[in-house]
């Protein structure tokens, strides 16, 4: 009953005053140490599609500054349409 009469307002307390800062401060720790989110099992992918193949290269460099480092990945991916024979 004791446990339960503080965990209440503490929880109520919680929600509105803290729960903002601290998904603030724990997205800001995995921007600067790519190795929690790998330990938390996430695999941040970043798809890139490649619309004109002539030009892959500035998107490309889009995406890799999106990706995570060293965790996040980069897929290159094309419609093809099917040939008329």
């Amino acid at each position: 009953m004791i446990v339960c009469a503080w965990l209440a307002p503490g929880g109520v307390l919680y929600a509105p005053l803290l729960a903002r800062r601290a998904r603030t401060m724990d997205a800001y720790s995995q921007a600067l140490e790519a190795e929690l989110v790998r330990l938390r099992g996430r695999g941040p992918l970043v798809l890139v599609p490649i619309a004109n193949p002539y030009n892959p290269v500035a998107m490309v460099g889009v995406a890799t500054a999106l990706a995570t480092p060293r965790v996040g990945r980069v897929i290159l991916f094309s419609i093809v349409p099917p040939p008329r024979d």
